[in-house]
């Protein structure tokens, strides 16, 4: 019998050149294609990235220079109005406009965020508009280049060759305190601030103003602050007696205590003539702590306004300030609209506190003029005797009594120019208490203002309606936070995870 043999293992067979070199090439090639996309992939991320910087860059340098942004709230929260952009880009003077305080410390809270934004528009609409901050804690002689300026951080100060108008974060963002509540908000009057400011600095004209004294007048301290930030040149306790000190535009008289003489009044008469150039004007404010003075009275009574011993009252509790009577909310009846269009479509109360009885003695008389500018509603009434006050129905004057009168005097010289003086009776002082005259709840500073700028020719107010500022908000119920949350926190992680993982395992055969 034949044993069995033993099967040795199979021999792999020999690979003849020719193969060897088929799978060297296999290899290279394999190798080839998955540096090939390895590399174009590197390529791709260093382009990506390099992009990315430049445009990050180049955006970064464009927003500096012309403050790029992008304003997403439904009212434009952070940006100028059209109403406004244009008085910017015609601005032909020079101006600076320090921000003091560095800029990422205007980041955060809502309303530096749009201060910022506007102040850089402002900068970006106009060459001739610079913007700088100023950190007053890095830079302290800063405020040694305005010894007669109050400046503190957060101020903005606008420089035009030297007539300057400083901003606090109280002008910019006024609070406002409901009468009925006590409850506070707060408006944003930046783009009206930051406009004006601008206007009144770089206004042509200064007009001069002379505050008469020696008659125990009263001190309007409010009034003269108020005129001298709006540009005006003021001069105190000028006396008739020795006569005027300045070429005046106008002369302002506030509740004097003891009457003028002949003598003074002449000198106002030849005042107002100006050699028969017109031209001049009068401001007057009545009140009722003051006793009668019989020649100043017939003085303006020549000019169209008679003053009464009584109190000019409200009746209706709906039209008062701070609920009493002797607080009248004022509306405008100017026939003319020249010194009250625009507040007229204004929501905001202008209020004659203790106003003196006043009435119109004539409306035409020869070459005088006299017409009403405010008076109250026809709810309105007089109180003939302050010791024994009467009520709307005893009362012998009532129903739109007046508060301000202005009478004029009017002649065309032989050049064909109209020329004019004019002489305002004002039956509350009071209205130009500081409570009254610095409160963006009412409108007294900025109808006096403007009465001043109308009258004198100097500059255009420009209204701007005052801003909410107070963040909307989103209201979701639990619910679709916690849903919110879900997606945000883990479906979108791991979707993300996923791809690349598949993108991971298809470049892994490649």
């Amino acid at each position: 019998m034949n044993k069995d043999k033993k099967t040795s293992p199979e021999k792999t067979p020999e690979l003849t050149d020719l193969q060897i070199a088929k799978l060297k090439q296999k290899k290279k090639r394999r190798l080839s294609r998955r540096f090939k996309h390895g590399g174009y992939a590197t390529v791709m991320i260093a382009a990506v990235i390099v992009v990315v910087i430049i445009l990050n860059v180049v955006v970064s340098v464009l927003g500096n220079l012309y403050g790029l942004s992008i304003d997403l709230t439904s009212d434009s929260t952070y940006g100028l109005s059209d109403e406004v952009k244009p008085y910017v880009v015609d601005n032909e003077k020079d101006i600076t406009i320090y921000m003091l305080c560095n800029e990422v410390d205007l980041t955060g809270l809502t309303q530096l965020v749009q201060l910022n934004s506007m102040l850089r528009e402002f900068a970006s609409l106009n060459d001739r508009i610079t913007l700088e901050y100023v950190d007053l804690v890095n830079n302290p002689t800063f405020v040694s280049n305005y010894p007669d300026l109050t400046l503190g951080a957060y101020n903005v100060l606008f420089d035009c060759g030297g007539h300057t108008r400083v901003l606090t974060l109280s002008d910019l963002f006024p609070t406002e305190t409901d009468q009925s509540t006590g409850s506070v908000s707060y408006k944003s009057n930046v783009e009206q601030k930051l406009l004006s400011a601008m206007i009144i600095v770089s206004a042509d004209a200064h007009a001069k103003l002379g505050f008469l004294g020696g008659h125990d007048e009263a001190q309007p301290t409010a009034l003269i602050d108020l005129l001298e930030e709006n540009g005006y040149e003021i001069y105190q306790n000028e006396q008739l007696a020795i006569g005027l000190t300045q070429d005046f535009d106008a002369l302002v008289i506030c509740a004097p205590a003891r009457d003028y003489s002949e003598e003074e009044l002449k000198i106002l008469d030849a005042y107002l003539n100006n050699d028969d150039r017109l031209g001049k004007n009068i401001f007057y404010f009545a009140d009722l702590s003051q006793p009668e003075l019989p020649n100043l009275e017939e003085f303006l009574s020549e000019w169209g306004a008679l003053i009464g011993k009584g109190a000019s009252v409200e009746s209706d509790s709906n039209k008062v300030y701070y609920q009493t009577p002797y607080c009248p909310i004022a509306s405008y009846v100017d026939a003319e609209d020249k010194y009250s269009s625009i507040f007229s479509e204004r929501n905001v109360n202008l209020v004659t506190p203790n106003s003196r009885e006043l009435s119109l003695a004539f409306t035409d008389d020869r070459n005088r003029t006299a017409l009403v500018l405010l008076e109250l509603s026809e709810t309105s009434y007089v109180i003939s005797d302050m010791n024994n006050p009467n009520g709307y129905d005893d009362a012998a004057v009532k129903g739109s009594v007046p508060v301000a009168i202005v009478g004029d005097r009017a002649m065309t010289d032989d050049d064909g120019n109209y020329l004019r003086s004019d002489v305002f009776t004002i039956a509350s002082y009071y209205m130009l208490d500081s409570s009254f005259l610095n409160n963006s709840s009412v409108l007294n500073g900025d109808y006096i203002i403007n009465l001043f700028n109308r009258t004198l020719n100097t500059y255009e107010l420009v209204y701007i309606a005052p801003r909410s500022i107070n963040t909307q908000q989103i209201n979701i119920t639990s619910g679709q936070a916690n849903t919110i949350a879900v997606v945000f926190s883990v479906v979108l992680p791991l979707a993300v995870l996923c791809c690349g993982f598949g993108v991971y395992l298809r470049r892994r055969h490649l």
